[in-house]
């Protein structure tokens, strides 16, 4: 009984056995799917997090590196002052020049995909540009207006664009004096920035092969979301295409409705998707990871069909022998176990990769350190900086690496983030080699330790340091400029100025006008009735703020009692700047030495004019005393004192009527002597003619005297004895300037001549004694006689033998 019991219980309790195993491999099934499920479901929510967060940090740090950009050339003094320049003076080409080279760089650099590059006026007027449009549209105005009034950096959101780009968006950058303290404008850049080849690429990209992985950029419009980017379902979708926000199961409207993380829904195509909700910092965009879910169930379906065919094997296995099930099982238990280690270690490698690149690609310094401060990771910046290789430095204790870490704050900070967990920044700062060196240093806590980012600051450090100097420099000079200095902006009235007010003033201001606490007020109100005791001020002022052109000019102000030398400029339209100083005590040594140098003048016309007096006197003597005797001799002599006489009063006589009481015109001086010795010799004008080719020539008294006595000997001889018998002739007188202080004076005549010049000069008469002693010895010049159809007398002498008396 026992025995067919055994035999028909054997079976019973196989199928017992089976059903219950049947049912186990079942539950466990069940169980093993709603596991995995979850693990899949936690895969592809740490996932979506991970790219979620790396993409909008790669889309907060492109937007910092603009606006950083923005910064850089914000702060470039050297652009700032070509356009200044240029702005001021339109004909600067070599500032003009340097600004298109400059802005044409800008525009055409592909590492950073600037679209155009526009410089505008205060007025908003395009100046110049990269691009061939010159419109400047309305929601462009509207930021201008912004920066204008906020003068920061307007970083503009995506906007539809009638440019070259369907798409755009904007950096306006406005450019400040660099030497203002008050930051006053001088122009506008505007950087217009083609998203389509800067910013969606950076969107678009997935670090993970994916058929329906996709990342959206949306913003609230309204009752509507507003998608920013090219869909991956539809096309011609950025900034077009919207949905309203009655659709709840999208996970656009959730974004825009403020849900924030994971969140499971159906997107603009219905389908059924996993998203990740982010909000970018700094903008009102939210971006949103998704993949569609049937693709993330893809691999847990095919694992759930080899589950379910291993469990069908089972149960055909289980069917023949319990034992081999049951071994099978534990196979089955040891497989799974390993393909999910494997799976995980896969998983940590590629995380491991991807950190590495990251940690990699990064320009900071970045190094991760054990608990007991033992390297565990070094980035090739770290190499850079320390010249130490990272398998050298991994494993060491940052002390061996970082002697002077130990007891100094930096210690301080790492064991307390590493107690309280709480990430902490902080500025290290030293000294090497003579240089100063500081480093911005980030310290946040890790699972196995501490992660250590240290960014170089010694540059920014320095240019801060610079720029504090510079402006402590400028304020010194400002301050303690000897002359008075004002910037003001000027008032019209009816296209008129009316008045001004002060903007800005120095020490000096108040010092020398006695006015304290002018700014902000205008002219008018500190000094009453200025409009009508200087119009000129009003009058120069406005001039100079609305054309730019820089004025200098002498004024006496009856307010201040003085007078002031001021020069006034424009640094831009309706304002000026004055520099003054007080010459009021100059002016007052000016009139005094302008009488003194008039009565000066007075005597010396008047000496002139006396001796000149006498000279015609002792003429007149000499001309009485000739008509008394009857000695032909005797006469010819004293016509020949008389001629003399009346050559040196000629001179007087020109230098009493002259403006400049010490130089003399020899061409007109010269003209009326040879008239003189003309009229004296009355009986030969008929026969005797003159040929005068004369250059004017201004030459001291000094010279003067003696050409006059020269023209005067060799005329006369050439009256005397050029041409007897009645013959007549011409005299010829010739006064030209040479190179240098060099003067030629040639008196010629076409008479008989002479056969031999040096008898003529061995002849010891006095008209030649006198001629020879004054060309000589007085003009200190040399002498050229030719006899070649009549005597030549050529004497070249230099005006350089005494000073200017007055």
């Amino acid at each position: 009984m026992s025995s067919e019991a055994k035999e028909t219980g054997t079976p019973l309790n196989l199928i017992i056995i089976f059903c219950f195993l049947t049912f186990l491999i079942i539950i466990s099934g069940f169980y093993f799917y709603r596991n995995q499920l979850g693990k899949n479901e936690s895969d592809i929510f740490s996932h979506l997090t991970y790219i979620s967060k790396l993409k909008a940090d790669q889309i907060t740090s492109w937007r910092s590196e603009r606006m950083v950009d923005a910064i850089d050339i914000q702060a470039n003094q050297s652009l700032i002052n070509d356009i200044r320049d240029w702005l001021l003076n339109n004909n600067n080409s070599m500032a003009k020049s340097r600004i298109q080279n400059w802005i044409q760089y800008l525009s055409s650099n592909v590492d950073i995909n600037y679209d155009r590059v526009t410089l505008l006026n205060l007025n908003f007027k395009v100046e110049l540009s990269s691009g061939s449009n010159q419109i400047i549209e309305s929601w462009e105005k509207q930021s201008l207006e912004e920066a204008l009034k906020s003068k920061q950096i307007q970083f503009t959101d995506l906007h539809h664009s009638s440019h070259q780009i369907p798409i755009g968006m904007d950096l306006i950058i406005p450019l400040l004096y660099p030497d203002n303290k008050n930051g006053e404008l001088i122009s506008f850049l505007l950087v217009s920035i083609d998203p389509r080849k800067a910013l969606f690429p950076l969107i678009k990209t997935w670090p993970a092969e994916s058929k329906s992985a996709e990342t959206l950029i949306i913003r609230p419009d309204g009752d509507s979301v507003l998608f920013l980017n090219d869909l991956r379902g539809k096309s011609n979708t950025a900034l077009n295409f919207k949905l309203p926000l009655s659709m709840i199961e999208v996970p656009s409207v959730q974004a825009v409705l403020g849900y924030r993380g994971i969140f499971e829904g159906r997107d603009y195509r219905g389908v059924r998707v996993m998203s990740y909700i982010k909000g970018i910092p700094g903008t009102n965009w939210v971006m949103i990871t998704k993949v569609d879910l049937d693709e993330t169930l893809e691999p847990l379906r095919k694992t759930t069909l080899l589950i379910v065919s291993f469990g069908i094997i089972i149960i055909l296995i289980v069917g023949i022998t319990l034992i081999y099930i049951w071994k099978n099982q534990q196979s089955k238990f040891y497989k799974e176990k390993f393909n999910l280690e494997t799976e995980s270690k896969k998983a940590l490698r590629e995380s491991e990769v991807k950190f590495r690149y990251l940690a990699e690609s990064i320009t900071d310094i970045f190094f991760a350190v054990d608990k007991d401060f033992k390297l565990t990771y070094w980035n090739k910046a770290s190499e850079k900086m320390s010249g130490i290789q990272a398998k050298d430095a991994l494993g060491k204790s940052i002390y061996d690496i970082f002697p002077n870490v130990k007891g100094n704050k930096t210690e301080k900070v790492y064991l307390e983030v590493l107690r309280t967990k709480l990430p902490k920044t902080f500025i290290n700062e030293f000294q090497s080699e003579g240089k100063s060196f500081a480093f911005e240093v980030s310290v946040y806590s890790s699972p196995d330790g501490l992660s250590v980012f240290t960014k170089d600051i010694s540059e920014q450090r320095r240019v801060e340091e610079a720029i504090r100097e510079s402006e402590e420099r400028y304020r010194s000079l400002f301050e303690n400029m000897i002359g008075g200095f004002a910037f003001c902006r000027m008032i019209y009235e009816n296209d008129q100025p009316s008045d001004f007010i002060h903007l800005q003033v120095n020490n000096a201001f108040g010092k020398m006008t006695g006015l304290k606490n002018v700014i902000g007020k205008n002219i008018t109100e500190l000094i009453p009735g200025v409009k009508e005791t200087n119009p000129e001020l009003f009058e120069i002022y406005g001039m100079v703020a609305r054309t730019g052109k820089m004025e200098r000019f002498e004024t006496y102000m009856p307010a201040f009692k003085g007078w002031f030398a001021i020069s006034v400029y424009s640094p831009a339209t309706e304002f000026f700047i004055t520099i003054f100083e007080d010459i009021t005590e100059r002016k007052i040594a000016d009139k005094t030495i302008k009488a003194s140098l008039k009565e000066k003048e007075v005597l010396l016309r008047e000496l002139y004019h006396r001796t000149k007096n006498n000279m015609q006197v002792i003429s007149s003597l000499m001309g009485l005393k000739a008509a008394s005797i009857n000695d032909k001799q005797m006469i010819d002599i004293l016509d020949e004192m008389k001629n003399r006489i009346q050559t040196i009063a000629l001179v007087h006589q020109k230098l009493y009527q002259s403006q400049n009481l010490s130089k003399v015109d020899l061409k007109e001086y010269i003209t009326d002597l040879v008239y003189l010795l003309a009229a004296s010799y009355s009986a030969e004008k008929d026969r005797i003619t003159f040929n005068l080719n004369l250059e004017a020539i201004n030459v001291l008294i000094d010279t003067a005297v003696p050409c006059g006595l020269i023209i005067n000997e060799l005329i006369s001889n050439s009256f005397k004895h050029a041409f007897p018998e009645g013959r007549k002739g011409n005299i010829c007188v010739q006064l030209t300037k040479l190179n240098g202080d060099s003067i030629e004076l040639k008196i010629s005549d076409n008479g008989i001549g002479i056969s031999n010049v040096y008898d003529l000069m061995q002849k010891n008469t006095l008209g030649m004694q006198l001629f020879h002693n004054i060309a000589i010895e007085q003009l200190m010049g040399e002498i050229k006689i030719e006899s070649k159809n009549g005597l030549a007398f050529t004497i070249t002498f230099q005006d350089i033998a005494y000073q200017e008396r007055v």
